[in-house]
């Protein structure tokens, strides 16, 4: 009996400790054509919903996952007059460091669909845009 408490016990725990490595807020910087842009990264302790800041205006999060020390999450981008375009995030938690990668998920268009230019998302390939190919740097920000 003791051994099925610890580990029910265990069992609740561990989503607990995943959710502990990725909730609360993040910041840093990241690179676009328009020059560097200061960004928080804040994700709720429900693990389920957070928000980008990015020089000042903020987002909301959708899609957001977390699994160990795994993150991933979506926001709406819009550029240009062109309609909102999905980018989606994935990370990974490093002690007070998370790295993330960017992908573009949504609006196609003759630069290989995907993400607006300027926006620190991956360049060439699918989703990407553009024929130069080459990519974005991920994101590092720390806990704040």
């Amino acid at each position: 009996m003791r051994r099925i408490m610890l580990t029910a016990l265990a069992i609740a725990i561990a989503p607990a400790a995943a959710l502990a490595q990725a909730s609360g807020t993040w910041a840093g910087e990241t690179q676009g054509r328009g020059g560097a842009a200061q960004v928080t990264l804040m994700i709720a302790n429900d693990g389920m919903s957070g928000t980008w800041t990015e020089n000042g205006t903020e987002s909301e999060l959708s899609e957001v996952s977390v699994n160990g020390n795994e993150l991933s999450f979506q926001r709406s981008v819009e550029f240009g007059g062109r309609g909102a375009f999905a980018l989606t995030y994935n990370g990974v938690v490093d002690g007070d460091e998370l790295t993330l990668t960017i992908s573009g998920a949504g609006r196609g268009g003759p630069r290989g669909g995907g993400a607006p230019p300027g926006d620190g998302a991956p360049r060439g390939g699918p989703g990407g845009g553009g024929p130069r190919g080459g990519g974005a740097q991920p994101i590092v920000l720390t806990r704040q």
